[in-house]
């Protein structure tokens, strides 16, 4: 009788971790961004769907192996001198890259943080990258904008100046200055 109860326990248990396990997945896969657990070597344990679609590979192709195995040299070694900082110095890194593609780039914000065991031990690395092109592209055309007023403005012989609402300058053309 012992032994049939600890059969349906740990049955139970093992349904109660497949179904963490299936929870787990579906809140990876249903992110908007790429997603990944790796043990402390650099093996990858998890990924969602965004990650392998950016790599162009399947979970299969991906659990059990290193950036090495995923990405080009230059850009594993990167990955994997970031998660030894992060695993040596057990904190969250935030970086902003670019990463060159068929279409010329993506820029993403990556966050990478350890994972400890119940100990407290560094076990691995996880971590989540955000597509910032766009903000990144949007940034960009800004500081253009502002570039060519700024010269438009320089290039106007009268004194141009402007002013907040309590009459301090914020800013005026190269002939005001003079």
């Amino acid at each position: 009788a012992k032994a049939l109860e600890s059969a349906i326990e740990r049955t139970q248990a093992e349904d109660e971790l497949n179904n963490a396990k299936i929870r787990m997945k579906a809140i990876l896969d249903n992110i908007p961004f790429l997603a990944w657990l790796k043990d402390n070597k650099g093996g990858f344990l998890e990924t969602n769907k965004a990650f392998q679609v950016a790599c162009g590979k399947t979970a299969e192709d991906i659990v059990g192996k290193t950036d090495y195995d995923v990405w080009p040299e230059e850009m594993a070694e990167k990955y994997r001198t970031d998660d030894e900082e992060v695993m040596k110095n057990g904190l969250k890194k935030s970086v902003e890259e670019r990463i060159e593609d068929k279409q010329g780039g993506v820029w993403f914000e990556t966050y990478k943080t350890p994972i400890y065991d119940k100990e407290g031990k560094v076990i691995g690395t996880t971590g989540i990258a955000s597509d910032i092109t766009e903000r990144i592209n949007m940034i960009s055309h800004i500081e253009n904008q502002k570039n060519f007023l700024k010269q438009i403005l320089n290039a106007i012989p009268d004194l141009i100046f402007y002013k907040d609402t309590s009459s301090v300058y914020l800013g005026c053309n190269e002939a005001f200055a003079e």
